[in-house]
């Protein structure tokens, strides 16, 4: 098979990495207040600290599970 079920799995998670940095990037290069949608409090009017700070917890999350499931990921494909 020329597509392991492995590497589409590694190839996923790189490109939630690769989403999350272009997120981080974003969020870094914003300026100014904007509203945002919440889902459960409706829309709310944030600072810009605020956005960054809801942006890249956001992306840092992602990032972070990302990687750890990439590890894992890694770590199955050696032992195969």
């Amino acid at each position: 098979m020329i597509l392991n079920p492995l590497m589409l799995w590694g190839a996923a998670l790189g490109i939630c990495i690769y989403v999350g940095v272009t997120k981080i990037q974003e969020a870094s290069n914003h300026r100014g207040p904007v509203s945002v949608d919440f889902d459960e409090g409706g829309e709310r009017r944030l600072t810009e600290a605020e956005y960054k700070q809801y942006k890249r917890g956001n992306a840092e999350m992602m990032i972070g599970l990302a990687l750890f499931f990439w590890i894992i990921v890694a770590k199955y494909s050696q032992k195969k």
